[in-house]
């Protein structure tokens, strides 16, 4: 694998999106050339082990570790892969949308990053992330099914669609968009409800925290 080389020309991280294969996906130009945030291609491609995939299937030439910033802004060193590793792991998926996968990034994100430098595409086609954070709707759906959700039910919802529980935190928090997943966990909700499943609502940890403090005092 290779080591970042201080004089490598880096663009700023960019978002390839596209909701009806559930692909979301970072992306930095280095040299022009595009590099892959590794664990969201393999995510992206039903991939639940995202490192033992790409250390699987990318060569070690093929990938490189990066500093890449987390939904938070802190950086992370991170594996980001090139063409050929991205391609490695498309070949090596199982997932029906793979070859949809293949068919947008090579016909669509690819050219364009060569054009220009970066994915491109018209307003109409661009969605805000995290936009559903900020959206009314997205509150409104948050607050109806919150009651009847656990994190036993989004580790399930990962399990049985074959995507990371990273990624169903994700859509759940606001932090990216799957109308396949918020469809999956808005069933589940409202199988609870009829069945009369109602979870409390959980305590912040710092209000916990703050508790045990004064329980100690």
């Amino acid at each position: 694998m290779e080591t970042p080389n201080n004089n490598q020309q880096t663009t700023g991280l960019q978002i390839f999106f596209k909701e009806d294969i559930d692909a979301n996906v970072r992306v930095k130009v280095i040299n022009g050339a595009p590099w892959f945030v590794g664990k969201d291609v393999a995510a992206s491609l039903g991939y639940t082990k995202t490192r033992n995939a790409i250390s699987q299937h990318v060569d070690n030439e093929d990938a490189l570790k990066q500093g890449v910033p987390d939904n938070q802004g802190f950086i992370q060193e991170t594996i980001l892969i090139n063409e050929s590793g991205m391609y490695a792991l498309i070949f090596g998926s199982k997932l029906p949308t793979a070859k949809a996968f293949k068919r947008w990034v090579t016909n669509e994100v690819l050219p364009s990053i060569r054009r220009t430098g970066g994915y491109s595409v018209c307003l109409t086609q661009r969605p805000t992330l995290p936009a559903p954070k900020f959206r009314p709707d997205f509150i409104e759906w948050k607050q109806a099914v919150c009651r009847y959700l656990n994190r036993n039910d989004l580790k399930t919802v990962a399990t049985n669609m074959k995507v990371t529980y990273s990624h169903v935190c994700k859509v759940y928090s606001g932090n990216t968009m799957s109308r396949r997943i918020a469809d999956r966990l808005t069933k589940l909700a409202i199988s609870h409800k009829n069945k009369g499943i109602i979870y409390p609502e959980p305590v912040p940890v710092y209000r916990q925290l703050l508790i045990e403090w004064e329980e100690q005092g």
